[in-house]
């Protein structure tokens, strides 16, 4: 069985990537939350106005400008800093000021409110975050307690420090069972959540392998293309990466998308287990009625996949390779097959795969044909830009031309 060389992340790097995904989304709710204390000042206002308490008017503007600096700090930072945590980190302890301001006010006893910051840095599933937090939600309390002491006494240090003594030891307790409540949650959350993501990581990495296994039976009926599976993988994983270096289709080809397709490139020419063996290994040149029985094989091949893999893999990468089985013998100027479609109209992933499937059919050999020389492959592809592939793939290819030796040598892409 071919051991096809995917550059698949490990296991611990697709968890921290998960992660990462997580502390993404969570940043966005962080963005509404923020929006939502823009309404605190307001609130203090109209409870103010309806006399449920009373609240200065100055002050209810001050917590309305030191939620909306702050908002606007995190928005800002949400939007040019490209770095998640850093994102995260701001957020909250930007949310910790507003609650400890808000909190200051000698009408109102809110210190319930400083547990919400260390709740909701459980949904970034980092215990030690979660800890951090808790730490210097508990230290603004203090100050906040002390700025309240302070106004309600107007500086009168004994009394201060008396309401202080009262208050300090109960809300330390209540802090420290915040803290470790909140601790176990975030832990308890992140190992749930990992140890889910690992099996879906586990079934994905034995469904590949049946997958891979599904491709190689083609591989083994026709005795003719030797490594081809293998080889095609990697010139598609190349080309791909190139185009990006070059500056073309750089919002389709993600690293991700890159490593689907990389990942559905074997499945390409699955429907060839259609083909009879005396057409498939035919040594000389087909006849025009073998030569449609082959060309069916893409057809078919589509067909499989659509059929067989829809509920077995996530629905991007069934696309990418019910494309690459279907187009991978279109030609840019619409002569190829099955459905002669030219252009932009054949998907991306099928352009590369075209040329690719080329790239190896060129240099290898086959029992009615020598390998070509790479200089040669290339000469071929330079006067095919245009009509049999897309101009840009193929700056690509001659832009591989070393690593495409290489790889149809034996050796390593790397």
């Amino acid at each position: 069985m071919i051991n096809l060389s995917y550059r698949f992340r490990t296991m611990n790097e697709e968890i921290e990537s998960f992660i990462l995904e997580k502390v993404d989304e969570t940043n966005q709710l962080l963005e509404k939350i923020f929006i939502a204390t823009f309404g605190i000042g307001p609130f203090y206002f109209i409870m103010s106005s309806i006399r449920f308490f009373h609240v200065p008017l100055s002050f209810s503007l001050s917590v309305l400008a030191v939620s909306f600096v702050f908002g606007i700090i995190f928005w800002s930072c949400l939007k040019v800093i490209k770095k998640p945590k850093v994102v995260m980190l701001v957020g909250l302890i930007n949310l910790c000021i507003i609650i400890s301001f808000a909190s200051a006010t000698p009408a109102l006893s809110v210190y319930l409110s400083f547990g919400i910051v260390p709740f909701l840095s459980c949904l970034y599933l980092m215990p030690k975050i979660t800890i951090l937090m808790t730490v210097i939600c508990y230290f603004s309390m203090d100050l906040s307690i002390f700025t309240r002491a302070a106004m309600m006494f107007h500086g009168d240090m004994s009394r201060v420090e008396q309401m202080i003594g009262t208050q300090l030891g109960g809300y330390s307790i209540e802090f420290l069972v915040i803290g470790i409540l909140s601790y176990l949650i975030s832990k308890k959350l992140r190992d749930n959540l990992i140890n889910e993501y690992s099996q879906k990581i586990r079934i994905e990495n034995i469904q590949t392998k049946l997958i891979q296994s599904f491709a190689n039976i083609v591989e083994w009926n026709d005795q003719f293309t030797g490594e081809h599976i293998k080889r095609t993988s990697t010139y598609v994983e190349l080309i791909a990466r190139q185009l990006v270096k070059q500056g073309h289709y750089v919002s389709e080809l993600t690293e991700e998308r890159i490593q689907l397709m990389t990942k559905a490139a074997p499945l390409h020419d699955i429907g060839k287990i259609s083909v009879p063996n005396n057409i498939l290994n035919k040594p000389g040149k087909l006849t025009d009625e073998e030569f449609e029985i082959m060309k069916s094989h893409s057809e078919i091949g589509y067909q499989i996949l659509e059929k067989e893999l829809k509920e077995m893999e996530d629905p991007e990468y069934i696309q990418l390779a019910e494309d690459m089985a279907l187009y991978h013998h279109e030609k840019w100027n619409g002569q190829g097959y099955p459905r002669k479609i030219a252009g932009k109209e054949i998907p991306l992933s099928a352009r590369i795969m075209a040329a690719a499937d080329v790239l190896d059919a060129l240099l290898s050999k086959r029992q009615y044909k020598d390998a070509f020389t790479i200089e040669k492959t290339m000469d071929i592809f330079k006067e095919s830009s245009g009509s049999h592939f897309e101009p840009c793939i193929v700056e690509a290819v001659l832009a591989l031309k070393d690593q495409i030796f290489d790889v149809s040598a034996g050796k390593s892409a790397a």
